[in-house]
């Protein structure tokens, strides 16, 4: 006998013996004796079959086989000093250019959440060592919710919702509406009628809604304003913007000193024009409520009326030479360093207390901001401009 034939026998005796095994209740069936001869005979050409489809698959993936490219070693990163955002002059002349190819296309209503890479801060320490080397001619804000955009408290309270869509009512009109209003309430105060700014820096300290938008010098203050809010179940955030290019980008985009922000009667000026620039600039008020001493804060006014805060700085950074630094930055400040924040910042003095040292009457701003939301109601409806 062949060694091919013991082969041939051994296999078909395992095949039994594995059959009877594995169907012990089927013996005595006359068909089972068959089903297992018959197969015990066929297992060769099944082993062959087999092994003719094996081989057809592996020349299937000869041919297709592609021999792989050598991948280049990773440059090494870029040594960036603490806090600088990486590869920030390359993503402002991406941006630029990327706009340039879309002449007459406008800025979404928030372009800077898509363009300032947002840094992350999980401890107290991360969050200092981001905002400290800045302090200083670098101005913050906190917001309770890092999805929120940068939009004044005027732009939210003039918008009109449609179940199609949303506008906004006209905002000087709504602006020079509850100023008059205010205006009647707070007669008594010795305060210029032509001082435009100290007036809208007034309205907004009493919570009447404004073209202007809240900053402080202290990160820290910052920082209390965006973790102080039980109400938020998600991140924070804290903005910061370097004052030293915010004025002169401003002046150079309005052909102006950069000491006309600080003349009162220029700045009035500037922020009565309706033919202006889009730019953001900071105010300087005469008036100073207790609270803004307090805050260390300081208001950024946008000149253009029908456009958001955000899209204002956006244009700025667009029409202006690319620095080599950022000059807007953001960081986000998980959700679970709310409780601590406020403990530590509470130690260092800062609180509630300490930020609103005196309790103002804000009836007449109550009933300035009725009547602004009245108005807005109004006009939605199609009752009134």
């Amino acid at each position: 006998m062949t060694d091919w034939g013991v082969i041939y026998l051994f296999g078909m005796a395992l095949f039994v013996v594995w059959m009877m095994a594995e169907y012990p209740d089927d013996r005595n069936k006359p068909e089972f004796y068959f089903f297992w001869v018959l197969a015990a005979t066929m297992w060769p050409w099944m082993l062959a079959i087999l092994a003719i489809g094996y081989s057809v698959k592996g020349i299937a993936w000869l041919i297709r086989y592609e021999r792989p490219t050598k991948t280049p070693a990773p440059l090494p990163p870029v040594r960036q000093s603490k806090p600088m955002q990486p590869a920030w002059s390359e993503q402002v002349d991406f941006a630029k250019a990327w706009w340039k190819n879309k002449p007459g296309h406008l800025f979404p209503d928030d372009p800077l959440e898509h363009f300032v890479v947002p840094e992350r801060a999980a401890s107290w320490h991360a969050y200092h060592s981001w905002a400290y080397p800045v302090e200083g001619r670098w101005c913050f804000r906190g917001q309770a919710d890092a999805a929120w955009g940068l939009h004044t408290s005027l732009d939210r309270a003039v918008k009109r919702e449609y179940h199609n869509g949303y506008d906004h009512r006209n905002r000087r009109r709504s602006e020079d509406e509850t100023l008059a209003k205010f205006r009647q309430a707070f007669g008594h105060i010795d305060l210029d009628g032509e001082d435009l700014a100290s007036w809208l820096c007034l309205m907004q300290h009493h919570g009447v809604p404004t073209r202007l938008m809240d900053w402080t010098y202290s990160s820290d203050v910052a920082l209390y304003f965006a973790m102080n809010d039980d109400t938020v179940n998600g991140d924070a955030v804290v903005w910061a913007i370097d004052l030293d290019w915010l004025e002169a980008t401003a002046a150079a985009r309005l052909g102006v000193g950069v000491d006309t922000f600080r003349d009162s009667r220029e700045m009035n000026a500037l922020m009565r024009r309706t033919d202006i620039m889009p730019v953001v600039m900071s105010v300087n008020t005469r008036h100073k409520a207790a609270r803004m001493t307090a805050q260390k804060g300081l208001h950024l006014c946008k000149l253009v009326d029908e456009a958001h805060f955000d899209q204002m700085l956006m244009t700025m950074l667009y029409h202006s030479p690319t620095t080599q630094v950022p000059v807007i930055r953001r960081i986000v400040l998980a959700h679970e360093l709310r409780a601590e924040s406020v403990e530590r910042l509470a130690a260092n003095g800062i609180s509630k207390a300490t930020l609103f040292p005196a309790k103002e009457v804000d009836a007449a701003g109550r009933e300035a901001r009725d009547t602004l939301r009245l108005n807005v109601e109004l006009s939605r409806l199609g009752l009134t401009k």
